[in-house]
């Protein structure tokens, strides 16, 4: 095997671990029902940031959306009850990330306005 793809082969396998790794950090997050901003998947951290200007409080306020979505995630009330059973707090920062890291597992970037408006795709 020559150097170029030697460097290729190894190229694609870091790739792959590192999408291993990115899986197992998010199922992590999802069992421990907290995440920080910086572990979370890159296009919810743009959707953050769109949606809530990355703000979980405002005044001393839970940030809220003209739909009652609440949080840094700006989570829709559609979810609050599954959220809730599944133990995942929207009211901390740490919970309403995590149950945005599981909830775009389920259904990708669907749940956010912001991310077609910044025309984000799922990686």
């Amino acid at each position: 095997m020559d150097l170029q793809t030697a460097l290729w082969t190894l190229s694609i396998q870091l790739s792959q671990i590192k999408n291993q790794v990115d899986i197992l950090t998010q199922q992590q997050i999802i069992e421990d029902k907290h995440v920080g901003f910086a572990e979370m998947p890159l296009a919810l951290q743009k959707v953050a940031l769109c949606e809530s200007s990355g703000k979980q409080h405002y005044n001393n306020k839970i940030v809220k959306g003209l739909a009652g979505e609440v949080g840094i995630m700006q989570i829709h009330p559609v979810h609050f009850l599954r959220a809730k059973k599944m133990g995942y707090d929207l009211y901390s920062a740490t919970g309403n990330m995590a149950y945005a890291v599981w909830l775009y597992q389920q259904e990708g970037l669907r749940p956010w306005t912001c991310a077609t408006i910044l025309k984000l795709t799922m990686k």
